[in-house]
């Protein structure tokens, strides 16, 4: 949220005077749980529970999974009790390999809590109008509400932590988006339900009455995408940033308009309406004939308002892999000459609300607000409420303001590359330099205390964040000091991209050295969108970043020392303390599945991260489904800093899913929590080419798993009443999503084949018969294959390919209006009959381990029956059309010991004899003349059955002959 204060045309910051406050701990409201040994998810969570002493009134439900780049797993979930929501209730699972590292969260218990409202939700939503105290409401403008997606509030019943004290105590509450217009104002109200009174007012928009403060609104509100047409390269001539390549539309009428439809980055004429009024549907296109963008002053700005929205769009994908605001392509539109809500003069602000950009014309010493910092970070702002939802008063306010700061240091950086890495120029940290009058900004991030911001927790310009010294948060008091307090987030980020040393506020000296931008940022959005709750703190952000840099460098690294030391700096946690000696097992060789039914052998790979011992002997500690301990004791010599691969006894496994936890143990270990690993193993069986699984018996069970549901492939006969498949298609036993109703929603499951070898195998192919009913351009089915024991899946194939899927669409090629996650590579819709479909694997027939999954993903919201699978085999060319009506030729003697003839039952002529295996390897090939009778003497050959193919112009003939 960008913020400045203005007053008689003088830039004034609120925090220009010290408020002296007793020093006190940085405070926690997460509630954490590591784990040393192996423990599944629903172990962990159920410990976790236990611990904190939650009862099974309460229950959570997933809203997202990310993966970091380390394999790590960071489960978000929402707390219930007795199904009643818990605002703020959330609980993140960090696992590896389906075992759990640690769970972090904000909790809270709902004993003793009236659950029955005397309230009615009409007579709640009167108490919130009178609290509002609003002229006009945006529901009264229908047009207006429609183009945000807004709607009048009906009340959401929810239970509301205590905002003041994290005392954990809960009230039955109603919550009311309330958006006002006239005065603009927009809050989540939370209205008491047993007594009407106001608890709480979660500030969407921002301080949009308080002196050109900017403002930020909910996701759940948000405009979408719009339809594509043209696109084209153009060039602009931006007033900040110089000459700029930008993307633009080519209208049917021949003009060029500031549209990007293939970021979905929107820029728009807001044509002075003041903030708030109508101009989200109501605007003006900036247009150009040729494409050189040269528009003059004080449209020019808009130029940079769309090539910082297009620069933000490229960080966020190529930086972080998520595509935009929402991480699955919001749109991004800025409105420029966006007017003051109060006067409808300039105004000097810029907002986010939840679903639009808005940059006002300055003023008072400032340029119109479009440089490429501030549009960063009023995106970072939607970043960060769709990726946390941080609560924006006191510190989690303050760290709100940290994060879109420092993501505006990140793209201006990422966009314009001032310095390098390890040393970004200066205007790199400063916020606003570019629309200041003196050059220098509105914030500093180098030095926070320049504007009147602290740089340490509690220190000099520190605002109070307590109740005792801040008891409500208002306008007045900036909701608790977020603009000022959020130095405290930069100055840290500041140190450890760029390192510094010093003596800060606590008088604690500190010496950080910097790792970079690449690092700093990448520690600090895993954080952000992955152990942050609503309500954290410094210290809770704190304790994930730490927590973050030893998970992707390990202890003792450079990253994990500057991270803890930097927080230190700014007196938030203890300095990073050093161990002489300390073992660390970076990874097991984990492929998550393993062909064969014979031996498996781990390998693990430790490193000596200690900073003075060698390792010389140390014991791995390992366990099969939690099984009793194995012991391996390594002796050798593992330098500082150096990393050993050690392999372990090979260990035999039956076919199926199977737990594996590696644990290292070394005498004076400085660090324990780095020594164990694990992982979930899928032991399959190897099948044969030309085997046709029809699913009748259990010999043809297949591997089948999961991510958010129940399994949901199983084998059996398919019997759901009144299907839409034509059952007399359906015969015996076949492979299904359900066999005896719809799908699951809000999953991805998968159904894995028997591995192949496919080395020397000609002409394979991937055969099946399929019926699907999937919800059209919204769930979709596709193939994946690996070839290096699923540790990577790839696509097979592509709606080009002949007898494949059915549909190429994408949410990009649908107009942005479904199919928000599909590949373009699937099948979708209904066929309600079994065909087969196939898919030629010549490309793959020198791969010896291949293993292929059909993958089932669906929404959060409609469910059909799914999928039925039959009839599955991998073929090659000795197919058993090849067999049928073998009147062309004859072997004799047959069977033979190796020397045998091939008669021909006419003239032949030109053809190539192979002889295969019964796992179709070609074994043998010559070209002969068939015309009559051919020697053959094959006595290399050993005893058994094998395939022997004749090839003419325009005939395979295929037969059995064997070797004694």
């Amino acid at each position: 949220m960008y913020s400045n204060y203005i007053k008689s045309g003088l830039l004034i910051f609120c925090a220009l005077f010290v408020l002296q406050t007793n020093a006190q701990d940085a405070v926690s409201v997460n509630k954490r749980m590591k784990f040393t040994n192996e423990v599944s998810p629903e172990k962990a969570k159920a410990d976790f529970l236990q611990k904190f002493k939650l009862d099974d009134n309460n229950t959570f439900q997933r809203t997202v999974v990310n993966q970091d780049r380390t394999g790590m797993k960071h489960e978000r979930l929402q707390q219930y009790y007795n199904g009643i929501k818990v605002e703020f209730g959330t609980m993140i699972v960090h696992s590896k390999n389906n075992v759990v590292k640690s769970i972090n969260g904000e909790v809270y218990n709902g004993l003793g809590v009236n659950l029955s409202p005397a309230l009615s939700p009409q007579e709640a939503f009167e108490k919130a109008k009178a609290f509002v105290g609003a002229q006009e409401y945006l529901w009264s403008n229908p047009e207006e509400a429609a183009a945000i997606n807004y709607a009048k509030p009906t009340g959401e019943l929810v239970l509301l932590p205590e905002m003041n004290t994290y005392s954990g105590l809960l009230n039955l509450a109603y919550k009311f988006d309330m958006y006002a217009t006239q005065p603009v104002s927009r809050g989540e109200v939370y209205v008491d339900a047993q007594n009407g009174q106001i608890l709480f007012n979660n500030k969407i928009i921002k301080h949009a009455n308080n002196e050109g403060r900017e403002m930020l609104n909910n996701p759940a509100n948000l405009i979408k995408k719009e339809a594509a047409t043209a696109f084209v390269l153009g060039s602009a001539n931006t007033r900040y940033s110089g000459l700029r390549d930008i993307e633009t539309r080519l209208e049917t009428s021949g003009m060029f308009t500031l549209n990007d439809d293939i970021r979905s980055v929107f820029t728009r004429d807001a044509q002075n309406v003041p903030f708030g009024g109508g101009y989200i549907n109501n605007f003006a296109e900036f247009t150009d004939d040729d494409n050189i963008w040269t528009l003059p002053s004080p449209d020019d700005v808009a130029l940079d308002a769309h090539w910082g929205a297009m620069r933000s769009y490229d960080y966020w994908l190529n930086v972080h892999g998520r595509e935009g605001i929402d991480g699955n392509g919001f749109a991004m539109r800025s409105y420029v000459h966006v007017a003051n809500p109060q006067n409808g003069g300039s105004w000097v602000n810029a907002a986010w609300n939840g679903s639009v950009m808005s940059y006002g014309d300055g003023g008072g010493g400032f340029e119109p607000l479009t440089c490429i910092d501030i549009c960063a970070h009023e995106i970072g702002h939607g970043v960060t409420q769709f990726a946390n939802n941080l609560v924006y008063a006191r510190e989690s306010g303050a760290l709100n303001e940290g994060y879109s700061d420092l993501w505006g240091a990140a793209i201006e950086f990422y966009a314009k590359g001032n310095g390098d890495d390890l040393n970004p120029n200066a205007e790199t940290w400063q916020i606003g330099e570019e629309i200041a009058a003196n050059g220098i900004g509105i914030r500093s991030m180098s030095n926070p205390n320049l504007f009147g911001d602290p740089d340490s927790y509690e220190g000099t310009n520190w605002r109070p964040t307590s109740v005792a010294g801040c008891p409500t948060p208002n306008n007045s008091n900036d909701q608790c000091g977020v603009h000022s307090n959020s130095g405290v987030l930069n100055f840290w980020f500041y140190l450890l991209v760029q390192g510094g040393a010093g003596t800060n506020d606590a008088f604690n000296a500190y010496d950080v050295t910097g790792i970079g931008m690449q690092k700093a940022e990448e520690i600090a959005y895993i954080v952000l969108r992955d152990y942050l709750t609503p309500n954290s703190t410094f210290l809770d952000t704190r304790n994930a970043a730490v927590d973050v840099a030893l998970s992707l460098y390990g202890s003792n690294s450079p990253e994990a020392i500057a991270t803890q030391d930097a927080f230190y700096a700014v007196n938030v946690g203890a300095p990073y303390v050093a161990q002489a000696t300390d073992a660390r097992l970076v990874t097991v060789n984990e492929p998550e599945i393993h062909c064969g039914l014979d031996t498996y052998s781990p390998r693990v790979t430790v490193e000596n991260s200690g900073v003075s011992n060698a390792i010389t002997t140390l014991d791995i500690n390992y366990t099969i489904d939690g099984g009793a301990v194995n012991t391996f004791t390594y002796n050798g010599n593992i330098a500082v800093g150096a990393t050993e691969d050690i392999d372990l006894p090979a260990i035999t496994l039956t076919k199926g899913l199977h737990a594996l936890s590696f644990t290292v143990a070394l005498v004076n270990d400085g660090d324990a929590t780095n020594n164990q690993e694990g992982f979930a193993l899928r032991v399959n069986e190897n099948g044969n080419i030309e085997d046709v699984y029809d699913f009748e018996s259990a010999d043809d069970d297949l591997l089948t798993y999961s991510e958010g549901v129940p399994q949901i492939w199983s084998r059996g006969t398919y019997n759901q009443t009144g299907s839409v498949f034509e059952t007399t298609t359906l015969t015996g036993e076949v492979y299904a999503t359900n066999l005896n109703g719809n799908y699951f929603q809000n999953t991805r499951s998968y159904l894995v084949t028997d591995c192949y070898d496919l080395t020397g195998v000609v002409d394979p192919t991937l055969q099946f018969d399929m019926a699907f009913d999937i919800e059209q351009n919204w769930d979709y089915l596709y193939v994946e294959y690996s070839t290096n024991g699923g540790r990577e899946w790839n696509v097979l194939g592509s709606a080009s390919d002949p007898d494949w899927y059915n549909s190429d669409r994408t949410f990009a090629s649908s107009g942005n209006t479904d199919c928000f996650t599909c590949i373009g590579s699937q099948w979708t819709g209904t066929n309600t009959t079994m065909q087969q479909y196939s898919y030629n694997l010549s490309a793959f027939n020198t791969e010896p381990n291949m293993v292929f999954r059909f993958v089932l993903v669906t929404d959060q919201a409609t469910n059909n029956e799914g999928a039925i699978i039959d009839n599955l085999r991998v073929a090659s060319v000795l197919s058993v059309e090849d067999f049928a009506n073998n009147n062309a030729f004859s072997v004799y003697p047959n069977p033979s010991n190796g020397s045998f003839k091939i008669q021909a039952a006419r003239n032949l002529g030109d053809v190539t004899v192979n002889i295969f295996d019964i796992n179709g390897r070609n074994l043998y090939s010559k070209d002969v003349n068939l015309s009559g009778t051919v020697n053959f003497d094959l006595d290399n050959l050993q005893s058994g059955l094998y395939i022997l193919r004749v090839a003419g112009e325009d005939f395979v003939k295929s037969t059995k002959i064997i070797i004694e």
